[in-house]
């Protein structure tokens, strides 16, 4: 997959939060570029955008993989910047761009993801073969 870009958010933050040091390394295995940034809870100041701007930018990504613990993708602030941000992407990028959406401690269920983010595919860090289907979204 050489060449290939994959950006991850990570969304993990604080004292205690789990490291992105495991799946930044799985990709890199696969041969990924890897990019990425941490999170930033910052709604009020628009954070969410800054994040859209570098993934508007086609040589930036190739691919796009949020990574969160369950709680994260429970606060409201992180749905609903979620929200905005994969509409900024989804319009910009067009409907093909891939994005995927990581439970670190769980699998999401796209039915209780916001409505602008249903249309991600869904992973769980715990299980083993989440790396094939990112390989696969590039085949």
């Amino acid at each position: 997959m050489g060449g290939k870009e994959v950006w991850v958010t990570w969304m993990p933050a604080g004292e205690g939060a789990s490291r992105p040091d495991p799946v930044l390394g799985a990709l890199k295995s696969y041969g990924f570029q890897v990019g990425g940034t941490h999170w930033v809870d910052d709604l009020e100041k628009m954070a969410w955008y800054e994040l859209g701007t570098t993934l508007l930018e086609a040589g930036n990504a190739d691919l796009w993989l949020i990574a969160g613990n369950r709680s994260d993708f429970e606060s409201a602030r992180n749905r609903y910047a979620l929200s905005l941000l994969s509409a900024m992407v989804r319009e910009g990028r067009g409907p093909g761009f891939p994005i995927f959406c990581m439970g670190i401690d769980f699998l999401p269920d796209s039915a209780s993801m916001p409505l602008l983010t249903r249309d991600f595919s869904f992973l769980s860090a715990t299980n083993p073969g989440w790396t094939a289907k990112i390989v696969a979204a590039f085949t």
